[in-house]
């Protein structure tokens, strides 16, 4: 099928460079605190946006289709830090294991009447002692001595039913409405 059969001016490499630049740009501005600076990109992302197509329909067409494939690379490094995550994880208990194993040849050294220090060209190393509480995981004992932190944060979801049920409006706080755009 060629470009004319499909009624696309775009091949999927084209929408796919489009896609990057609009992403670029997105991540840009998103950093960027100079307004100049974020008001350049917008027009830059507006001339991207008008070359996808001349007509509205058309136009909603390459918007979906950019905003797919940009969707189907934000799943894409969702599970990519999911799996970088585990692995930070676990190089980190490799690190306490063999933290351990070197604290256990220290600790043989000592029980076996020697001085658990030792010292290389490179590097000293010795045996160091801290404290550390350990309790029940049951929040409420912790509550009972008194050694918990309190979090204050909003609870917005209560404040919208709230507010959607006809309760006024404190200064200083509003129901926006929002639009936004659906597709299949």
């Amino acid at each position: 099928m060629t470009q004319t059969e499909t009624n696309s001016p775009f091949t999927s490499w084209d929408l796919l460079q489009i896609a990057h630049r609009l992403q670029t740009i997105m991540d840009e501005a998103a950093h960027s605190e100079d307004t100049a600076e974020i008001l350049e990109l917008d027009a830059e992302a507006e001339r991207l946006l008008d070359t996808l197509a001349d007509e509205v329909p058309q136009k909603l067409e390459a918007l979906r289709a950019v905003a797919l494939r940009l969707d189907s690379e934000s799943e894409m490094l969702r599970k990519e830090e999911k799996a970088l995550a585990s692995r930070r994880r676990a190089a980190q208990r490799a690190i306490d294991r063999i933290k351990l194993m070197a604290a256990a040849q220290l600790v043989e050294m000592r029980e076996r009447g020697e001085d658990p220090k030792v010292k290389t060209q490179a590097h000293s190393f010795w045996l160091a002692s801290s404290t550390a509480i350990v309790g029940p995981e049951n929040v409420s004992a912790w509550q009972e001595q008194g050694w918990v932190h309190h979090k204050i944060e909003p609870d917005k979801t209560a404040a919208k039913k709230a507010l959607t049920n006809g309760t006024a409006a404190p200064e200083g706080f509003i129901l926006e409405k929002r639009e936004g755009i659906r597709w299949r």
